[in-house]
């Protein structure tokens, strides 16, 4: 980043160029409330919770597997929630698909 913000400057000057600005997350779901709400999962990796708008969340779990013939571990999204989270309680709000009827005779 230092790098490419020298070869900025040297183009556009040093007074032109602007640093973005980090935003830290202080809103987020605390880790506790997360681990209750999504349970007990084999081979977790990884929660990740991103704001999708106001107090509404998308929480994804990430699990790690590795076959014994790999040398590669595998990575999946094994569960995606769409949440509410209003400072103390999460309220799963993800749309559940509907059973779809199969007719094998038709």
């Amino acid at each position: 980043m230092k790098e490419a913000r020298s070869k900025a400057e040297k183009w556009f000057g040093k007074d032109e160029v602007e640093t973005p600005e980090t935003k830290e997350d202080t809103n987020s779901i605390p880790e506790a409330i997360l681990d209750e709400f999504i349970g007990h999962v084999p081979n977790h990796l990884k929660t990740e919770c991103y704001n999708v708008y106001g107090d509404r969340w998308r929480v994804d779990v990430w699990t790690a597997t590795q076959k014994p013939d790999s040398f590669m571990r595998i990575f999946n999204i094994v569960d995606s929630y769409f949440v509410k989270f209003d400072g103390e309680t999460i309220t799963d709000e993800t749309i559940k698909p509907s059973p779809v009827s199969v007719n094998i005779f038709k």
